[in-house]
């Protein structure tokens, strides 16, 4: 279903909502379920050949400055399959117009506000916290995991100080930027694939948080870094839940899960970014950019991690390496 509206009672004092108007959206599945069948069917041409001399750490192009589909290898091309970047592409285009359009109305609702000093510094004390959380249960929990998973997080595990001076540098400076309305969960999952184009659905925001904190104005990054996320984890779901792979092959496959998430989310960054332009949206300085898009991404992984060791996830595995990726970047 798509927003079409909402039914309103005015009260004294101001309205209430009584219901919501949805258009029902002829789809097939979602965008979730769309890229686990491409994913299969890439770990399907991997295992064709012989992957042995494959080399899944090959990558062109970073997060901020991508490459595209036709600019990669053939063989490359035919690895990742067309289909998969077209909607990865064609996702890009569909969120920048949609942050496009979240600014367009003239009400203060949606009104674009900028960024201050003031809000940067708050930003980095919310993601001091979360790390701080996240790092305690992770060292409550270490001898808990089996021995693949804790040596997965030996390598982060005396990385908290690290990531903390990465997470500092968004209140160095105050950044040329604007927060706006957001989607507030975007997930592959909240993408309706349509046959020839996507939906975006689902704008009601983290059902854990008040309806006041769900209108927050927030960067539209956060809905960028939640995309990337998504990626990755989908990518990862695909690997780990395969039934083609032998547990002995998935500790050497898993390298192309990454490979598969960088690329996707290269062609999906690629084509957002060439549809927003020269907007206030984004900060017009690359390197004001990259910090804000690496914090957001930063902390989403962190949370993610949090919830992992406390529910004692074996998928912590993801959470691991996505802060490690950042890291090292």
């Amino acid at each position: 279903p798509a927003f079409k509206g909402v039914i309103e009672w005015q009260t004294d004092n101001g309205p209430v909502a009584l219901g919501m108007l949805q258009q029902l959206i002829e789809n097939h599945g979602d965008g979730h379920s769309y890229m686990l069948e491409r994913i299969s069917n890439f770990i399907e041409r991997v295992l064709a050949r012989n992957h042995t001399q494959l080399d899944p750490y090959f990558r062109k192009g970073t997060l901020l400055r991508p490459v595209g589909f036709d600019e990669l290898p053939d063989d490359l091309q035919v690895l990742l399959g067309n289909r998969a970047a077209e909607q990865a592409r064609l996702l890009g285009l569909r969120t920048a117009e949609m942050h496009l359009a979240m600014t367009s109305a003239n009400t203060s609702e949606f009104r674009p506000e900028e960024m201050s000093l003031h809000y940067q510094r708050s930003l980095f004390s919310s993601m001091q916290s979360v790390t701080r959380e996240a790092y305690q249960a992770l060292e409550k929990s270490m001898n808990d995991w089996p021995p693949e998973v804790k040596q997965e997080a030996a390598t982060i595990a005396y990385k908290k100080n690290d990531i903390l001076e990465i997470l500092k540098r968004i209140y160095s400076k105050k950044f040329d930027a604007v927060k706006i309305r957001t989607h507030g969960v975007y997930l592959l999952k909240k993408i309706l694939v349509t046959g020839n184009d996507l939906v975006i659905q689902d704008f009601n925001g983290n059902p854990l948080r008040t309806f006041s904190e769900r209108r927050i104005k927030r960067s539209p990054l956060r809905d960028i870094a939640e995309m990337i996320a998504s990626f990755y984890y989908t990518a990862y779901e695909g690997f780990l839940t395969n039934n083609q792979i032998s547990k002995e092959e998935m500790v050497r496959l898993l390298a192309f899960a990454d490979q598969w998430a960088h690329y996707m989310c290269g062609f999906f960054i690629r084509a957002y970014l060439e549809k927003i332009g020269e907007t206030s949206l984004l900060p017009k300085d690359h390197n004001d950019l990259e910090v804000l898009l690496q914090s957001y991404l930063l902390e989403r992984a962190i949370k993610q991690l949090n919830v992992d060791v406390r529910t004692k996830s074996p998928w912590v595995i993801v959470s691991i390496r996505l802060i490690r990726s950042i890291i090292d970047a």
